[in-house]
C-alpha cells in the first residue's frame, strides 16, 4: 500500500469511528428522553411518593378562634380544620392546593402565625402541619386557616372541592393558647430578686443609639427587687441555656431597651424594675424556650445559680 492510500484509509477508518460514535451518543440521548422518571430518580425522596391528583379530600371537624382583644392585637380570626386525606398510592399533598375564599394559600400562612407572640400565644399547640406526605393510604392532619371575614370557604384547587365552615360554631377560648409563666426568685440576706417574666426585645439600644441584631435574639428577662442591702449591685450574669447547652454573658449597662433599662450595675432600691440582656443565637421566627439557668454575680461577693422555668414569647415593637 502506497503512503498516499494508507493517509486516506486512515481518514476513512477515523471518520467511520466518529459516526459510530455519535450514533450511540444519540441513541441513548434519545432513550433518556424517552425514559419516564420514577420515585428513584429523586435521591432526596426517602417516602417513595409521587404527588398525584388521585388524593381525596374529607372535613372532619373544626375548631374555630376569634380574636376579641379590645385592640385587635391579633389582627385575624382563625379556625383549626381536621381535614381526611386518601390516596390508595400514598399521600403527598401540597398546601398551596388549599385555598380560602380570601385567597389565603395554607402553604403560606407565616405571616399570621408569627403574630401570636403578639398575644404571648403559644401557637404549636394547635398541632397543626403545613403539607402531608406519607406511604399511609389514609391520614388526618390538622391545619391553620386564618380568615378576617364573618365566613370561610375552604378549596382543594386540584378537585375543586370547597368546605363551607360556619364560623359562628365550635368557638374556643383563645387564651386557652397562652403561655403559662411560673416566677423565678433569688434572695440572701442582702437582697430578694424576682425574675417575673421572659420574652425576646425587638428595640434596643446601646449607650443610646438604636442595636439591632440581625443574626441573634435578645433574651430578656424582667427583674423586680423585693428587698436590697446598702450599695449591693448586680455587677454580672451568666444564662445556660437547656436546649443546647451554650452559655451566654449578660450585656454590659451600656445596652437597655426601650421599655427598661438594664439592671447590670445599677444601684438598686426596693420596688425597682430592671432587666437582664443575654444575645443569644437562636432563630427569631421560632418559638422561644427560655428554660436553663442564669448565675448572678453581686457586688458583695456572692454568687447564686437559679432555673429559669419561664417560657413566654414576646416581642416590644
Amino acid at each position: 500500500m502506497t503512503k498516499k492510500r494508507k493517509v486516506r484509509y486512515d481518514r476513512i477508518v477515523l471518520l467511520v469511528l466518529i459516526a459510530v460514535a455519535l450514533i450511540i451518543a444519540l441513541v441513548l440521548g434519545i432513550k433518556m428522553i424517552l425514559r419516564k422518571p420514577t420515585v428513584d430518580d429523586n435521591p432526596n425522596n426517602n417516602n417513595q411518593i409521587v404527588e398525584s391528583n388521585d388524593t381525596s379530600i374529607e372535613l372532619v371537624s373544626y375548631d374555630v378562634y376569634k380574636d376579641k382583644d379590645k385592640d385587635n392585637l391579633l389582627g385575624f380570626n382563625f379556625a383549626v380544620v381536621e381535614l381526611k386525606f386518601k390516596n390508595e398510592n400514598g399521600i403527598n399533598y401540597d398546601f398551596g392546593n388549599l385555598v380560602t375564599d380570601e385567597n389565603i394559600k395554607l402553604s403560606d400562612t407565616s405571616m399570621y402565625s408569627k403574630k401570636f407572640n403578639l398575644q404571648e400565644l403559644d401557637f404549636s399547640l394547635l398541632n397543626t402541619v403545613n403539607g402531608v406526605i406519607t406511604s399511609d393510604k389514609e391520614y388526618t392532619a390538622k391545619v391553620f386557616v386564618p380568615f378576617t371575614k364573618d365566613k370561610l370557604i375552604l378549596t382543594d384547587m386540584v378537585s375543586g372541592k370547597s368546605f363551607t365552615i360556619d364560623v359562628s360554631k365550635n368557638e374556643k377560648d383563645l387564651s386557652s393558647l397562652k403561655y403559662q409563666s411560673t416566677e423565678s426568685n433569688i434572695s440572701s440576706s442582702n437582697y430578694n430578686l424576682d425574675i417575673s417574666n421572659s420574652y425576646v426585645s425587638d428595640m434596643m439600644t446601646r449607650n443610646g443609639q438604636d442595636y439591632n441584631s440581625s443574626m441573634l435574639c435578645i433574651y430578656t428577662f424582667d427583674i423586680d427587687v423585693k428587698s436590697i442591702g446598702d450599695n449591693i449591685k448586680l455587677t454580672s450574669a451568666v444564662y445556660k441555656k437547656n436546649s443546647d447547652g451554650e452559655s451566654y454573658d449578660a450585656l454590659d449597662a451600656s445596652y437597655a431597651s426601650r421599655k427598661i433599662d438594664n439592671i447590670i450595675d445599677k444601684t438598686l432600691k426596693v420596688g425597682d424594675k430592671y432587666a437582664l440582656f443575654f444575645e443569644v443565637f437562636t432563630d427569631p421566627n421560632e418559638k422561644q424556650d427560655f428554660s436553663g439557668t442564669i448565675t448572678f454575680n453581686f457586688s458583695d461577693g456572692s454568687s447564686k445559680t437559679i432555673d429559669t422555668v419561664l417560657n413566654w414569647w414576646r416581642s416590644y415593637l
